[in-house]
């Protein structure tokens, strides 16, 4: 049977990850379009200046890089459903929060928007889920014992999923 507490558990959980996962996304795309003005520029050096340079061709090859980047992970969409996402779950924060005893028609409601909520947002980065539900457990004040992250996960904690890092994956 799922609790208040549980609820109010994974939805703590939820907007952590997604407030870190839309942060995250939104400060990639920011970096990506000053580099593909950058790279636009040296592009234009290249047609314009008759004769390359070493700079005018590292940018452009930086400006291929980066718009097939964009265009394979569509980081701005990415990041958009994030922050639709987090306004979502920041709703259902606020409904748990101010319902402390809430009765079954209500729990069902909330256990139904948890799983229509899930079912938009299919991949996860597991280190991130991972690291999100040792910080709630903490700020929680739960008695956990937090899943270890090494190092491997955090640096590429927003980037790689490590699907099957984790007991139970």
């Amino acid at each position: 049977m799922t609790t208040r507490a549980d609820i109010l558990f994974i939805v703590e959980m939820s907007v952590r990850y997604h407030r870190r996962r839309a942060s995250f996304l939104d400060v990639t795309s920011s970096l990506m379009s000053l580099a593909t003005v950058i790279g636009g520029a040296g592009a234009f050096l290249t047609l314009i200046g008759g004769e390359s340079t070493t700079i005018a061709k590292l940018a452009t090859l930086v400006l291929t890089v980066v718009g097939t980047v964009q265009i394979v992970f569509r980081i701005d969409t990415a990041a958009a459903a994030h922050k639709q996402w987090l306004k979502q779950w920041l709703g259902m924060l606020f409904e748990v929060r101010t319902h402390e005893a809430p009765d079954a028609a209500t729990m069902s409601k909330w256990i139904e928007r948890r799983y229509a909520i899930e079912a938009d947002c299919v991949t996860e980065m597991r280190a991130l889920q991972v690291d999100c539900y040792n910080r709630t457990a903490s700020a929680l004040d739960l008695d956990a014992t937090p899943t270890p992250l090494r190092w491997w996960h955090r640096a590429f904690i927003q980037v790689w999923s490590f699907e099957g890092s984790f007991a139970g994956d």
